[in-house]
């Protein structure tokens, strides 16, 4: 099929969708090779870069093949060759929390699910199906392989305080699975062979068609092994199908009159040289009555008359008074063991929030905790909180975040987190980051998943035009604790909306 007429099915399967009141979900934002969907009254279409997915859709890639899909709470599923998925459930309203979630069938293939606003609103409703597994997942960065035989659950990376929950599914009914949701069961023994909750990443869990289960380390080769079966990771501001330059200028400097006169006849002498000096003056006659001798008694000129006095000067123009400067008050709002943060207002209007760290931990003293014999894996949830602008509209949104960092032992620094804000008005942003800790000990990371919305506006992710997420480790920097906390700070720019904000944390084991 050609691509005019591919584009033109497209076309009018996407009309057909709308006619029939179904909104897209989500869309294709990389795709090499080939790949359909097809909707639940059976009807297919193939797809390609922005096509829409719509629920209950069933999408398959052929042999040689790999996609992407971002929907619209920024969940990113990445899709390898031959391999099958069906959208079961999905629905995202950041207004409604409850009202969350997400289901969806793998029949074969392979898989990476890095999962955004749903797992954060209610993180239960998360769920992927195979024949051999159910799992439960409530936000991370996670893969599969699926086969006839057997289900291998990849956990990569978690953004905070989440998990994956696996269930063997010829093994295991509800009420098993909901107790350990619920941290309890009625058969401690049946839980511990076929339910596992995976709390650290770096972990496989893979389930076998008769409900055995197995459990180990996911080593890097495993790691690159599942990558390369897949499409890498889109930036943080994907354009998959930019428009090329319509007219592109060669030469933006052509010359303009390709043959100007190289030597123009020079100006004739406007002044030539006058005349020669005239003759001198000639000499005077005498003069016929010349002036008489003077007196030698001459009387004296009376005295002169005294100058005028001056009139004063006028009085100089008032100097005006300087406008006063702004006044800037910071007030203290809350914090933890080495950090805090407050809110700036300058003449009493909201302008800023800063969290601030007491006692950052030092760059020797980083480097020493790195290279150490002692592995720091640290968590804790903190605070957030965030200014929106969007046209005259300034808003604050508060919230919490949870930060995991690890370092030590010599493996490379990394941190991750989570973040949840929102307010009265109806505001909020969500968003999950994670990156590596710099050898000085400072934290700069990237987003993962992103949802703001102010003043009745939704930004996505694909919306920002620039970002930027910092921060530092806090604490003494040695003894039993050298890190206490984390704080940081992050910017989203849209373009017609700015996000400017922080996060800080206090950490433990």
């Amino acid at each position: 099929m050609n691509t005019l007429a591919t584009t033109l099915l497209l076309a009018m399967t996407c009309a057909a969708y709308a006619a029939a009141g179904a909104e897209p979900i989500g869309s294709v934002i990389a795709l090499q090779g080939k790949a359909h969907a097809r909707s639940a009254d059976g009807t297919d279409r193939a797809l390609a870069i922005k096509a829409p997915i719509f629920p209950n859709d069933t999408v398959s890639t052929a042999a040689e093949s790999k996609m992407q899909i971002r929907f619209a709470d920024d969940t990113i599923v990445s899709q390898g060759e031959n391999s099958v998925i069906t959208i079961d459930e999905y629905v995202f309203d950041p207004d409604n929390a409850k009202n969350n979630a997400a289901s969806f069938s793998i029949a074969r293939g392979v898989f990476r699910k890095i999962t955004g606003g749903i797992t954060r609103l209610n993180p239960n409703r998360f769920r992927v199906h195979t024949r051999t597994a159910t799992i439960g997942i409530r936000g991370c960065d996670v893969g599969f392989v699926v086969t006839e035989e057997r289900t291998d659950v990849y956990v990569i990376h978690f953004h905070g305080h989440e998990s994956v929950v696996v269930q063997a599914r010829p093994k295991v009914g509800d009420g098993e699975w909901k107790g350990l949701l619920d941290q309890r069961w009625d058969d401690p023994k049946v839980a511990r062979q076929h339910l596992r909750n995976v709390l650290q990443p770096n972990r496989i869990v893979s389930v076998t068609a008769d409900g055995e289960m197995e459990e180990r380390e996911l080593t890097q080769k495993d790691l690159m092994d599942l990558l390369d079966r897949l499409l890498p990771l889109p930036d943080p501001d994907p354009d998959p199908d930019p428009d090329p330059d319509p007219d592109p200028d060669p030469d933006p400097d052509p010359d303009p009159d390709p043959d100007p006169d190289p030597d123009p006849e020079p100006d004739p002498d406007p002044d030539p040289d006058p005349d020669p000096d005239p003759d001198p003056d000639p000499i005077p006659d005498p003069d016929p009555f010349p002036d008489p001798e003077p007196d030698p008694f001459p009387e004296p000129d009376p005295d002169p008359a005294p100058d005028p006095i001056p009139d004063p000067d006028p009085a100089p123009d008032p100097i005006p008074e300087p406008d006063p400067d702004p006044v800037s008050s910071y007030t203290r709002k809350d914090g933890g063991m080495d950090w805090e943060w407050g809110v700036w207002e300058t003449d009493g209007m909201l302008d800023a929030v800063e969290f601030r760290a007491l006692d950052p931990v030092s760059e020797t003293d980083f480097a020493a905790i790195a290279a150490g014999a002692v592995l720091y894996d640290l968590q804790g949830d903190g605070l957030a909180a965030a200014i929106l602008r969007h046209n005259a509209a300034v808003r604050l949104v508060e919230g919490t975040c949870s930060i995991h960092v690890q370092v030590g032992q010599g493996i490379a620094p990394n941190w991750s987190g989570s973040f949840g804000m929102n307010n009265s008005h109806g505001d909020y942003l969500l968003f999950d980051a994670m990156g590596m800790i710099q050898p000085g000990g400072q934290m700069t990371g990237n987003r993962t998943a992103y949802s703001m919305r102010v003043d009745g506006a939704t930004f996505g992710g694909n919306t920002i035009v620039h970002e930027d997420i910092r921060g530092r480790l806090v604490g003494p920097g040695s003894g039993t604790q050298p890190i206490t906390g984390a704080v940081g700070e992050f910017t989203f720019d849209h373009g017609s909306a700015r996000v400017e904000g922080g996060f800080g944390t206090d950490l433990h084991p």
